[in-house]
């Protein structure tokens, strides 16, 4: 129901248009919907934006943090737990 001149994703359907970061990319197309990141960047290709990406130049789709040290497990040089 919007035209793509002012659609926000204009190849995904979101009536509602809804952008919670106000980056000006619709949620549902945006590649990290929490964190303004209007150009989109994802330098590893694992589907999440350079902006909220553990791990910005290894693919790792599942975001997965053991140590929850914000450093992705793949690209952790030291991925134990510490209490």
């Amino acid at each position: 129901g919007v035209g793509d001149a002012c659609d926000n994703c204009p190849v995904t359907s979101n009536p509602g248009q809804e952008d919670v970061d106000g980056d000006g990319v619709g949620d549902v197309c945006d590649d990290c919907p929490l964190v303004a990141d209007p150009l989109q960047v994802d330098t590893d290709g694992d589907g999440f934006g350079d902006a909220c990406d553990n791990c910005v130049l290894d693919a790792n789709p599942g975001q997965e943090d053991s140590d929850l040290d914000n450093v992705g497990n793949i690209c952790d040089n030291c991925v134990v737990f510490n209490n």
